[in-house]
């Protein structure tokens, strides 16, 4: 029995001394979990965690900060590790949430992020399909809004290169949004198209898209945001835009107000890009 009861007090001093909280903590550091939504307030969320190597989260954890804000409109993915949450935008830009910081990171580690963005997108969205694969199989189909996953009906429609899914009811829109591309289209749209999209938005309600096509700290009237339906024309002026980096465009529009009043008017549009190479954004309505 001595030698028996020996052996068990070896055993627990031997499993007392090992290094099991160092490990443990070096485990929690190496997880990255990244996070896709298509709007702030999305219900529907797809997460993945990935093992990253110490030499990314060490990149990360140590990156020079810089004071500025973000568009919380404007962000692609949660990225979450070492117990901080961190937000990538559209731009390629990492923020950090807590700290309202952006954080100056090598070229390597972006590319890291990006690939592990795109991982989840793929499982989020899906693949898109050609027209041909998807008449072969379906001509009437159902799917799901992406911020709610909640299901709509559809039916598809001719396209030369992807399924164009057409809602069939009015509050059954955004089908880019829906798709993952909506941040792509506005991101190339000339000013005329980016109003055209912001004018959309206000009719429908949406404000996460209209507030997509601002910079994020646009100003506009708080009236705006309460009008019942607008009437748009359905071409807007092109502006020459080429070489510029801000332009006006005037808008003439019917809408109803929250009173229930008829009215119309000219709005005037300021947009901004801070290169040539940038995305138009309105800063003023």
């Amino acid at each position: 029995m001595r030698i028996v009861a020996r052996v068990l007090l070896l055993l627990c001093m031997f499993l007392w001394v090992l290094p099991v909280a160092p490990i443990a903590k070096a485990n929690s550091v190496l997880d990255v979990t990244i996070t896709i939504f298509v709007s702030p307030q999305s219900s529907f969320l797809s997460r993945i965690t990935f093992h990253a190597d110490k030499t990314f989260t060490k990149q990360v954890l140590r990156a020079r900060p810089v004071k500025t804000a973000f568009h919380p409109h404007w962000i692609r993915a949660s990225m979450t590790m070492h117990h901080r949450t961190y937000l990538y935008d559209h731009d390629g830009r990492l923020f950090d949430a807590e700290r309202k910081t952006m954080l100056i990171i090598p070229d390597q580690v972006k590319h890291q992020i990006e690939q592990y963005v795109q991982i989840v997108e793929q499982a989020h969205f899906g693949n898109p399909l050609s027209w041909e694969q998807v008449k072969k199989s379906f001509q009437r189909m159902g799917f799901a809004k992406s911020s709610t996953s909640k299901p709509v009906s559809g039916f598809i429609r001719a396209g030369s290169r992807h399924a164009d899914v057409q809602p069939l009811t009015r509050n059954d829109t955004m089908i880019l949004k829906a798709s993952g591309h909506l941040p792509q289209t506005l991101a190339r749209a000339e000013p005329e198209e980016l109003v055209g999209y912001f004018l959309t938005s206000l009719n429908e309600h949406d404000e996460h898209t209209l507030r997509m096509t601002t910079s994020g700290e646009a100003s506009l009237p708080e009236a705006l945001l309460y009008v019942k339906s607008i009437k748009r024309p359905k071409e807007i002026a092109p502006a020459a835009a080429e070489g510029l980096s801000f332009v006006a465009i005037s808008v003439p529009v019917d809408y109803v107000a929250q009173s229930g009043r008829d009215k119309s008017g000219h709005w005037l549009f300021l947009l901004h890009r801070r290169a040539p190479w940038e995305r138009w954004q309105i800063v003023h309505v």
